[in-house]
C-alpha cells in the first residue's frame, strides 16, 4: 500500500521512544481512530499517536507541526491501512515524513515537592469541578474533605473511592496482597480510550518513578501487577500508555506539573488537565495520591 505518486509532506516532530521503535521496525498497520485531537495507529508492535506539537513529548506520541488538517490532506481514515519505515508513514493519500526535534529538558528526579504547592494543585484540581470521571476524589483523598457528596457524583467515583483509599494505605504499609487486590479491580475501570482509573494509576506510577528514593518497595508490586493486567483488563490504547510509562517513557506535561509542585517553575495544572475530557485531571489525582503515599500530607 506504500504510496509513490501521491502527496508527500515533511513535518518537524517530537517523537517518543515508543513511536521511534515502532517506526524503525517498519511494516504495515491500521488506523484505529481519527479526531481533532489525535490519530491513533496500530502498528505490528503496538499503538502510537499522532498529535499536535503543542502536546510536547507524549509517552506513545509523535507530536508534529501542522497537525490540524493533516488527516484530510492525506486521506487518513479509521479502518484504513498504512505502512511505515524509519521516520515516515505512508497512507492511502500520501506520505508523512518526520524531521525529529530533540527536546532538552532539566532532570526532575532531583527536585523535592513542596507541601504548599501540593495543596495548591489539589485545590486547583477540585476547583475545576469535573463531574465526569474521578478527579473530584482529590477532595476526600488528598485534602481530607467529606467523601459522601463526591462519591455520589457518578458510579465511577462511588466504586473507585474505597479501592483507591485501600490502595493508598496498602502501598504506604507495604501490604502487597492488598495492593494486588485493589489494582485488580482498578485497571480498566471507567469508559473511553483510557479509562479513568487507568489514568489515575498512570499518574501514580509516573510520580513514584520521580520519587524513587522515597517510594516504598510496594510500588514495584504496583507496576508489576498493572503490567500483568494490561493485556486482559483494559483497551489497547490505555495499555499502550501504561506499558510505555512503566518502561520509563516521558510525559512532558506531567513533568511540567512536577516542576511546579517542586517550586522550580510556576505551578499551572491547566495544560495537563486539558488532556482528554478528564484523563489529565485523573493523572494529576494519581500524582497527588502517590505523594500522599510517600508522606506528603496536603491536609496539614
Amino acid at each position: 500500500m506504500q504510496c509513490f505518486n501521491a502527496y508527500e509532506t515533511e513535518r518537524d516532530a517530537i517523537i517518543s521512544a515508543t513511536a521511534t521503535a515502532l517506526l524503525k521496525e517498519g511494516g504495515e498497520g491500521e488506523i484505529l481512530m481519527v479526531n481533532s485531537a489525535g490519530i491513533y495507529l496500530r502498528a505490528e508492535g503496538g499503538v502510537f499517536l499522532l498529535c499536535d506539537i503543542s502536546w510536547g513529548l507524549v509517552p506513545i506520541g509523535i507530536a508534529m507541526e501542522g497537525f490540524v488538517g493533516v488527516a484530510d490532506l492525506l486521506g487518513i481514515r479509521a479502518g484504513d491501512r498504512f505502512t511505515s519505515s524509519e521516520n515516515a508513514i505512508y497512507f492511502s493519500g500520501g506520505a508523512l515524513r518526520f524531521s525529529p526535534v530533540v527536546r532538552e529538558s532539566e532532570a526532575v528526579t532531583a527536585l523535592t515537592p513542596q507541601l504548599s504547592r501540593i495543596r495548591e494543585a489539589a485545590l486547583d484540581l477540585v476547583a475545576l469541578q469535573k463531574t465526569r470521571g474521578v478527579s473530584m476524589l482529590a477532595l476526600p483523598l488528598v485534602l481530607g474533605g467529606e467523601a459522601h457528596g463526591v462519591r455520589a457524583l457518578n458510579p465511577y467515583c462511588e466504586r473507585a473511592y474505597p479501592l483507591l483509599l485501600s490502595l493508598v494505605n496498602a502501598l504506604a504499609e507495604c501490604s502487597c496482597d492488598r495492593v494486588r487486590n485493589s489494582v485488580s479491580s482498578l485497571v480498566g475501570l471507567g469508559s473511553g480510550l483510557t479509562p479513568s482509573l487507568d489514568d489515575v494509576l498512570l499518574g501514580m506510577i509516573y510520580a513514584f518513578r520521580l520519587l524513587s528514593d522515597e517510594a516504598p518497595p510496594s510500588c514495584d508490586v504496583l507496576r508489576h501487577i498493572v503490567l500483568s493486567l494490561c493485556d486482559t483488563h483494559t483497551g489497547e490504547v490505555s495499555a499502550a500508555y501504561l506499558v510505555a510509562v512503566i518502561s520509563g517513557a516521558k510525559f512532558e506535561r506531567i513533568e511540567n506539573v512536577w516542576r511546579g509542585l517542586c517550586g522550580a517553575q510556576a505551578l499551572d495544572i491547566t495544560p495537563l488537565c486539558d488532556v482528554g475530557g478528564s484523563s489529565g485531571s485523573e493523572m494529576l489525582l494519581g500524582i497527588l495520591l502517590a505523594l500522599r503515599v510517600c508522606g506528603y500530607d496536603a491536609t496539614k
